[in-house]
């Protein structure tokens, strides 16, 4: 064995075949689904107690200046905070669609397959479709974009009970 084959070898060692990339989006698509939904429940953890501790301040009797600041102060970081998730929840299914889209392309190579392998068979294909057929309530990117905009709206209407109150 000549110093260049042997330099060639561990290149050829290294390169990444179909079925390690395949692999490696399958573990992507479960990482970002984890952080998608993980930080959905954060949002709703810390916005439901930004709510009650609104609705606790509210219904007490004090009225000083000092409680006017203290209703405002939650509801404005519960306005600001729902577009900030929003958004990164957004930005979470951009990533999980390039991911499906390098997948598809991986699937559509009929050759990269054992021949008895159907296309519609594979993991992600399988897992695109009830994806996209998901009702609106399960396992839905329309949740993690609107949940934390409604609570913006309600911390919205906060802001003005706070300002007639």
């Amino acid at each position: 064995m000549t110093d260049s084959e042997s330099a060639q070898e561990p290149a050829a060692r290294q390169r990444l075949t179909n079925r390690e990339a395949y692999a490696a989006m399958i573990q992507m698509v479960i990482q970002i689904e984890n952080v998608s939904w993980t930080r959905l429940y954060n949002y709703l953890m810390g916005s439901s107690i930004l709510v009650l501790a609104w609705a606790t301040v509210y219904a007490s009797a004090l009225k000083s200046p000092w409680t006017t600041a203290v209703l405002f102060f939650l509801a404005l970081v519960g306005a600001l905070a729902g577009p900030a998730w929003a958004s990164l929840g957004t930005r979470a299914r951009g990533q999980l669609e390039l991911v499906y889209q390098a997948a598809r392309r991986l699937e559509s190579n009929s050759s990269a397959w054992e021949p008895n392998v159907v296309n519609g068979d594979l993991p992600l294909s399988v897992v695109a479709t009830a994806r996209d057929s998901a009702s609106i309530y399960s396992s839905n990117p329309f949740l993690l974009k609107w949940a934390p905009l409604s609570f913006t709206g309600l911390n919205i209407v906060f802001l003005l009970a706070t300002a007639c109150r």
